[in-house]
């Protein structure tokens, strides 16, 4: 396995987990605003996965 595979597993690991742990929580707390980042935990998942989907440009 070479660095770049298991960079890719990592990343793939840490977002199932996130999505896993977030699954469980109310719209309320989803989109509850923070002054870090983008700001809620539904935009920040909506930003890596999206990362995911698109890809460096």
């Amino acid at each position: 396995m070479d660095l770049l595979d298991r960079l890719l597993g990592h990343d793939a690991w840490t977002t199932r987990r996130l999505l896993e742990l977030c699954r469980g929580l109310a719209d309320n707390q989803l989109d509850r605003h923070f002054d870090v980042g983008h700001e809620t935990v539904r935009r920040t998942l909506v930003h890596v996965v999206g990362n995911v989907e698109v890809g460096p440009t």
